[in-house]
């Protein structure tokens, strides 16, 4: 794990703990050897991050500051930016995906398994007026084009199948070359 995850973990835990947190806590949540945490915590102690304070002889209470609060909210601010390009992306590449489906006269899309990109196949079928259903297995219909989801393998490759990871990958580089 990179050391500015671990500084960010801490940090996170911290601010979405309880109003004294031990050590050995954040630890845990942060998933993190207690050694480490000792020294990142005091890494951002001296960065100015967190303030510590003692409760007793051997335990403090940690308190993030404005400058630790900042790089929270620094940090959560570029991960939405990053899911929303990525969002851009693969919606586009799915695009690519059902144009192709629907030029080769396919009726309908079968999506076998789970896939956290629904609601984009969705909006693509719909735009492309395909019909879409979703399965665990492929149907045999010569109308239906069958795509595998990211969290779906078959046990034995197919060419006549879209395996979406790859198709997706394929798409994306393709998009990008733009």
């Amino acid at each position: 794990m990179e050391k500015d995850t671990q500084e960010y973990l801490i940090l996170k835990s911290i601010h979405d703990g309880e109003e004294t947190i031990k050590q050995r806590d954040i630890a845990k949540i942060a998933n993190i050897s207690l050694g480490n945490t000792n020294s990142i915590l005091k890494r951002l102690i001296d960065k100015g991050f967190v303030k510590a304070s003692h409760i007793n002889q051997k335990s403090f209470n940690y308190l993030l500051t404005p400058k630790g609060l900042s790089v929270i909210t620094k940090r959560s601010s570029d991960f939405l930016k990053r899911t929303i390009r990525n969002v851009v992306v693969f919606k586009d590449a799915i695009e690519l995906i059902v144009k192709d489906i629907k030029d080769n006269n396919f009726k309908s899309i079968n999506l076998i398994g789970e896939s956290d990109l629904l609601f984009l196949i969705e909006n693509s079928c719909y735009k492309h007026q395909l019909k879409l259903t979703t399965t665990n297995k492929e149907i045999t219909d010569p109308t239906v084009k069958n795509i595998y989801s990211e969290s779906f393998l078959p046990k034995e490759e197919n060419s006549s199948n879209i395996y979406l990871i790859d198709s997706l990958d394929e798409a994306t580089r393709t998009i990008c070359d733009y």
